[in-house]
């Protein structure tokens, strides 16, 4: 965060001066008062006593005074009501000395000439014949313009003055149907914000759109409900389907067992029928090479007859 800027003109503080007289004498260097002095300091300067200024200076305007004038803090705080109880001077001095006018010429330190007389307006500038109303009001505005970035016309400044006003008025006179267009068409269109009708009709628009809108959900909300009781149903069913599918699996699991018992019995029925087949053929070859034999011996029996 960038701080407050110094400002380039800060006459140094008197020894014995108080803050009142010299934050006077400061805003005498810019041609201003209290009041735009105080604005940037963020204190409000204008209607406050001399000694209230010098109090409240304890108490918030150290800070800012010493980044605006490069004082020490330590510097300031001599200046104030800490820095001179007890031994401050008599009142009557002091508020002479904060009552005494300073000159009003930038940069210039001493006070303005006493008037000689009480009545009319006193003197603003001091004894230094440089330093006059029409010096005063060029350097101040030199110094702006120094500032702002302005090149100032110093030997005739109400002649340039006045030709920037020229410049400016015929500027502002090339705008003017502009304007006048943009004010009417801004009337217009206040006229519509105020007018009744329009805010009813609004207001309607606005309700048929949020009806639109209360419709529009109401219909999404029952479809994605009937989908939702669609999409219920179906699996009820689904699951139905899978028990049912799951029961016939079981039932076609047992039969194949059953089956398979009955095919592993006949199997063995078979096994048994083929054993009982082999054993009778073995027999019936007995025989028959038996009855074979006897056929034999009887032949040979009659062949020796």
């Amino acid at each position: 965060m960038i701080g407050p800027r110094r400002w380039p003109l800060h006459p140094a503080p008197i020894d014995g001066e108080t803050f009142y007289s010299w934050l006077r004498r400061i805003a005498a260097c810019y041609g201003t008062d209290l009041t735009l002095l105080g604005e940037d300091l963020g204190f409000t300067l204008r209607w406050s006593a001399p000694e209230d200024i010098d109090v409240a200076a304890m108490s918030g305007m150290i800070d800012v005074l010493a980044e605006r004038t490069g004082v020490t803090p330590d510097r300031l705080r001599q200046m104030g009501m800490a820095g001179w109880v007890p031994w401050r001077r008599d009142k009557s001095e002091e508020v002479q000395q904060s009552e005494q006018r300073p000159c009003r010429f930038p940069g210039c330190v001493r006070p303005a000439v006493s008037a000689d007389s009480g009545t009319g307006r006193p003197p603003e500038y001091c004894d230094n014949d440089g330093h006059n109303r029409a010096a005063g009001w060029r350097a101040r505005h030199r110094l702006a313009d120094e500032l702002s970035g302005n090149a100032p016309d110093e030997k005739r400044p109400v002649d340039a003055a006045r030709q920037r006003a020229g410049e400016l008025c015929d500027q502002v006179a090339g705008m003017a149907p502009h304007l006048v267009q943009q004010l009417t068409a801004f009337i217009d269109e206040l006229r519509i914000v105020a007018d009744p009708d329009a805010a009813e009709a609004q207001i309607e628009a606005v309700m048929a759109e949020a009806a639109a809108h209360i419709a529009a959900a109401t219909a999404r909300t029952s479809r994605a409900e009937h989908a939702g009781r669609q999409a219920e149903a179906e699996r009820l069913e689904a699951d139905a389907a899978a028990c049912e599918a799951s029961a016939r699996a079981e039932q076609q699991q047992a039969a194949l067992a059953a089956t398979r018992h009955e095919l592993g019995d006949q199997a063995q029925a078979l096994d048994q029928v083929t054993a009982e087949l082999v054993a009778v053929r073995a027999a019936a070859e007995a025989q028959n090479a038996q009855a074979l034999a006897q056929l034999a011996t009887i032949r040979t029996r009659l062949g020796g007859c």
